[in-house]
């Protein structure tokens, strides 16, 4: 997929998105069955297809890698055995992430996405949810915003995207996409994160850091399975309910913009 982006043109990110769908439906449909092998999961949702130890279809590992994409009736098959797994391989997350494609948002899915309203409590709300319609519709917000130039709000979507992945990279399937996810996303989408005088500056070191240590913090207490205690507690420190330094902490890196030029000095505070 980082190869894929190398590219820098619009056939490269969309084969970019489409490694990223593909890798990200795969691992939720993995670790729910709870298996390690693409061989694994090919045999539980879809044993007609394996006769013997040796004859049976190759597709399970090409998923694994993105190197194919499913079909609708493996998408159903899997959706059988792993719930939302249909929902994030059809999400319009992945019509949002194409910034090659001037999305309409008046065409704009219907609900929650269809609203380009943003206030604190919803960005939040929205950082805090780990569906991948979540980070759509953050990701939606930040394309609308970002056209107006005086707005402040494209830096605070921003900072709420990180914040989303951050929280969100700490437990299954989004931690066994992260690099990739992140690469992405920093190459196209936190760009528009910008003011005047100040722009997201994505470090993907500081953002591995933030993440053993929230791992650190809660994994020796908390039971694997208990993902959503973990991910408001993350959530928490990030807001500053445990005080301003936790919130300091898992901050991502901001740029001084001069004269709305190319971001110099990097620094590190909150436009919130």
């Amino acid at each position: 997929m980082l190869r894929r982006l190398r590219n820098q043109d619009s056939r490269g990110f969309r084969e970019a998105i489409r490694a990223l769908r593909v890798g990200w439906w795969f691992e939720h449909v993995r670790f729910d069955l709870n298996v390690k092998s693409a061989y694994a999961v090919g045999r539980l949702v879809q044993p007609w297809r394996y006769k013997s130890a040796t004859e049976h279809t190759n597709r399970w590992a090409k998923y694994a890698r993105a190197g194919a994409s499913p079909g609708p009736s493996t998408v159903r098959d899997a959706e059988v055995l792993s719930s939302r797994s249909a929902q994030i391989f059809r999400s319009c997350l992945w019509r949002a992430l194409d910034t090659s494609d001037a999305m309409g948002f008046s065409s704009a899915p219907q609900g929650s996405l269809s609203n380009t309203r943003c206030t604190k409590a919803r960005l939040r709300r929205l950082a805090h949810d780990d569906h991948v319609d979540a980070l759509a519709a953050l990701v939606c917000l930040l394309r609308k915003h970002s056209s107006d130039p005086n707005s402040h709000w494209p830096l605070r979507i921003g900072v709420a995207i990180y914040r989303w992945l951050l929280a969100s990279s700490i437990t299954p399937p989004v931690q066994e996409i992260r690099h990739e996810l992140c690469a992405y996303l920093n190459d196209t989408i936190f760009s528009l994160a910008r003011t005047r005088d100040i722009a997201l500056a994505f470090c993907s070191e500081e953002f591995e850091d933030s993440r053993d240590l929230l791992i650190g913090l809660y994994t020796n207490h908390l039971p694997a399975q208990i993902a959503l205690a973990k991910r408001t507690l993350a959530i928490k420190l990030m807001y500053g309910e445990h005080g301003y330094f936790p919130r300091l902490l898992f901050a991502p890196h901001f740029a001084a913009c001069s004269d709305n030029s190319k971001a110099k000095t990097v620094i590190k505070s909150f436009p919130d």
